[in-house]
């Protein structure tokens, strides 16, 4: 297991000795009736580095992007409106636990959900269909990942750490066509 590490003007690439990781992940698909559909996953994870890590305070420390609980929850709606149309929504929910986004910073992003919907149109012998859609609907704030700035440095001497966002609130419309 090999990571980066940022030293304040480059990175350094380190082993890991070992790390264990163990978990579960259940994941189903439900016809509710002939037109809805539910899709569920949840997934419990325990991701920890072993002894011997290089860097300090990585020792039997979660592992990065790794959080314990992540969920998924999928609702879906098709049925046809004409003899050549199908109308079509979809709502999906998805939840991820706190978790470590850097391997060398030791805060942790909080839990966060995220939500997405469309509602379109296709043909039934699938040429081409249009949907509007919307990812991140609540506008959530979520990193992806940290990092250390270098040459930046506050009143106090330390670091200052930057982060990496998730796509925010965005939203479209969209249309697919096969020849």
């Amino acid at each position: 297991m090999q990571f980066s590490i940022f030293t304040g003007t480059g990175f350094t690439v380190l082993n890991a000795s070992n790390a264990d990781v163990a978990g579960v992940e259940l994941e189903n698909f439900f016809a509710l009736t002939e037109h809805l559909r539910l899709g569920t996953s949840i997934t419990w994870l325990d991701a920890e580095y072993g002894d011997g890590i290089p860097v300090e305070g990585l020792d039997n420390r979660e592992l990065t992007q790794a959080p314990d609980w992540a969920w998924t929850v999928n609702l879906s709606y098709e049925r046809p409106v004409t003899e050549r149309l199908a109308g079509f929504f979809n709502a999906n929910w998805a939840y991820r636990g706190s978790h470590h986004v850097a391997n060398d910073l030791h805060d942790k992003q909080s839990s966060y959900d995220l939500v997405g919907l469309q509602v379109g149109v296709r043909t039934l012998d699938g040429r081409w269909d249009v949907r509007a859609w919307c990812d991140n609907c609540f506008d959530k704030d979520y990193a992806t990942g940290y990092f250390n700035q270098p040459f930046y440095f506050d009143d106090n001497l330390t670091q200052y750490q930057g982060q990496f966002l998730g796509p925010p609130r965005t939203w479209g419309v969209t249309l697919r066509m096969n020849f």
